[in-house]
């Protein structure tokens, strides 16, 4: 008899250290969550301007499960209004 859980254990690990993602492909998904693990923490590539995040690009990876993922941008929150975007045209006057 075969050990199903145990098989699937050790797939899932030999993955892991192969580089290969056992989630999901949830890209084109905005979301603030990994959909496979519940994780909120995602690798990402950004750009720093005086200290601060001035812009960063939506591909990731989960932190976790590695599963690849589309961060989210604040027009993705459910509650977003087009107001709540920065008017950069008001700083020049």
């Amino acid at each position: 008899m075969i050990n199903i859980s145990g098989l699937v254990a050790g797939v899932v690990r030999w993955a892991y250290k192969s580089g290969i993602t056992p989630g999901i492909d949830t890209r084109g998904i905005p979301s603030h969550e990994c959909i496979n693990c519940g994780c909120n923490v995602f690798e990402i590539r950004a750009g720093f301007e005086d200290y601060e995040i001035s812009f960063w690009f939506t591909e990731g990876r989960c932190a976790q499960c590695k599963a690849p993922v589309t961060v989210p941008t604040p027009c993705d929150h459910p509650d977003f209004e087009s107001e709540d975007v920065y008017d950069y045209e008001s700083d020049d006057e």
